[in-house]
């Protein structure tokens, strides 16, 4: 469809009302708000002002979302939690050595476990990962 006519504030005036979207001018940057029932049919893009690099892009047609400069992409599918029955997690992978350790690579694996299982955790409360 074709793109509806341009709305422009008339000189002198801080603001435009209709009854879709509602225009406010604040310092640098354009806002605008959406009112109950209204839709968004295309892309948003937000960009840093100075570069116009694209800071989050959403498709909410198509239910895509980029961050960061990257390409709009579908939610990522759920991965289940790992699981370990041994070791102790910590913040440090042990140096197995030349003789072997199980209670080290136990620890190891322990610990990569806890690290995974919190990035998963992160991406499927923002939203990023499917739960």
């Amino acid at each position: 469809p074709a793109p509806g006519p341009r709305i422009t504030p008339a000189p002198g005036r801080r603001q435009i009302i209709d009854q879709r979207v509602s225009y406010a001018i604040a310092g640098t940057g354009l806002g605008f708000v959406l009112k109950a029932g209204d839709t968004m049919n295309g892309i948003l893009q937000v960009a840093v002002s100075s570069t116009a690099t694209p800071l989050v892009v959403a498709d909410p047609v198509n239910m895509l979302l980029g961050f960061f400069g990257a390409s709009p992409a579908s939610q990522a599918a759920p991965v289940a939690p790992l699981t370990t029955s041994v070791g102790v997690a910590s913040n440090t992978i042990l140096d197995v050595g030349t003789t072997f350790s199980q209670s080290a690579i136990n620890n190891n694996f322990t610990s990569l476990s806890a690290k995974v299982d919190a990035l998963i955790a992160t991406l499927q409360r923002h939203g990023l990962m499917g739960s």
